[in-house]
């Protein structure tokens, strides 16, 4: 990874002495968030880039106060392309690099809400969030016993989300999860070292496909085989 440093009133510099090799590249400018701007260079080649799609929006409760700290991604193409976190005031401002259609996540986990919604941006953003699910199991070995201190992740995309380790009676709980599709499974590593501690050779667990509902609480069990 390349740094630029700032020059004047907002303005960067990303020079030959940072050793920046022709081709396609990827900008990432990081303020009170941080864009992401795919970019091709040809040699010698010099560039000027203005923020001209940035986009500011507000997140709030579903009681229409401000959500303080919350968390905001967008996510083109299955891949985060900004992030960002509300203000005092449930403010926030994010980049994208040019306008279209955005998968946009906001998610308070203090307060167990949040919301995943599809945008055109650049626009004003307004989001009310939801009541967040809540996912609550137990993990168990092939013969049914209880596998404590295990990993258990909740994954979208092939991305965590949110992960917990199981505790007594291979109990687990995931609270303030964002409505949506998703997978449940453990840790591939933590998986290797229950198999380790059982004597066996390998554990499988394929993951668990759940949709949750605002507000929903669903009851799972994991069962490795």
């Amino acid at each position: 990874m390349t740094y630029g440093k700032l020059v004047w009133e907002g303005a960067y510099l990303v020079d030959g002495h940072a050793r920046l090799v022709p081709g396609s590249l990827s900008l990432r400018v990081r303020a009170s968030g941080w864009g992401t701007y795919p970019l091709e260079l040809a040699p010698g080649e010099v560039r000027v880039l203005t923020a001209s799609t940035g986009c500011a929006g507000r997140v709030l409760q579903p009681d229409g106060t401000p959500a303080v700290r919350a968390e905001v991604w967008i996510e083109r193409d299955g891949e985060c392309v900004a992030r960002s976190r509300t203000d005092a005031d449930g403010r926030f401002r994010v980049g994208v690099s040019q306008p279209g259609r955005y998968t946009l996540t906001a998610r308070d986990p203090a307060q167990g809400t949040g919301l995943r919604t599809t945008r055109e941006l650049p626009a004003p953003l307004r989001i009310v969030l939801r009541p967040g699910a809540t996912l609550r199991g137990r993990v168990l070995g092939p013969d049914g016993a209880p596998l404590d201190s295990e990993g258990v992740v909740l994954t979208r995309g092939g991305a965590v989300q949110l992960h917990a380790v199981s505790g007594d009676a291979g109990a687990f709980e995931l609270p303030g999860i964002v409505p949506g599709d998703y997978e449940l499974g453990m840790d591939p590593r933590r998986l290797e070292l229950a198999a380790q501690r059982l004597g066996r050779a390998a554990l499988e667990l394929p993951p668990l496909r759940v949709t949750l509902g605002s507000g929903e609480a669903r009851e799972v069990v994991l069962r490795a085989r």
